[in-house]
């Protein structure tokens, strides 16, 4: 008799939903409501040095900054969920996303350039990739990318747009190129 082992199980990793704000001398703020899951937060303002975020009053943990975006991760039971931003400069947007099944963000990597094309490579390997980009053309109506937009916030100052993008391999891309831009990326698993 042979005794065989059952596989291990497929790690699924899925989107639950966004939301985006944007806020001139104010906080920019969104409520989700949510199964358990891992937040993704992109903020960006004119005084990224003075600025942070709250996830129900609570710093959430600070992956890493590009330019003049921040990006943040969060975990949350179930339940409703005030994201709001805090501090800095005169023009403050947000982006977050919700993804079930995560038990690892890991491997940012920042990006930045002009006249090309928003592109990351998180480091190492995971499940879903995900971009966040900052810069005035990525929330276009036009901008695309090569994997899933999750969501585009327009800003009162357009360099302080943004936009979300995840793809289970990488690179993740947007397809604007004609302006300056931020990027930064990280593997959830």
């Amino acid at each position: 008799m042979q005794i065989v082992s059952a596989p291990p199980p497929v790690q699924a990793i899925a989107f639950d939903q966004a939301a985006g704000a944007t806020a001139t001398n104010a906080d920019a703020s969104v409520t989700m409501t949510t199964p358990a899951c891992t937040l993704i937060i992109a903020v960006s303002n004119n005084i990224i040095g003075s600025a942070s975020v709250t996830v129900d009053g609570v710093a959430p943990t600070l992956l890493g900054t590009s330019g003049n975006m921040r990006l943040y991760t969060a975990t949350v039971a179930a339940g409703s969920h005030t994201i709001t931003t805090t501090g800095g400069g005169s023009w403050r947007t947000l982006i977050v996303t919700a993804y079930t099944g995560v038990t690892t963000v890991s491997g940012l990597v920042t990006a930045n350039a002009s006249s090309t094309t928003p592109s990351v490579t998180p480091t190492g390997s995971g499940v879903l990739a995900v971009g966040a980009f900052l810069g005035p053309n990525v929330s276009a109506a036009g901008t695309t990318s090569n994997g899933d937009i999750r969501a585009k916030q327009a800003s009162a100052n357009t360099s302080y747009n943004l936009a979300m993008a995840d793809r289970a391999s990488t690179p993740v891309s947007l397809t604007q190129a004609s302006a300056a831009w931020n990027g930064a990326g990280v593997w959830l698993s």
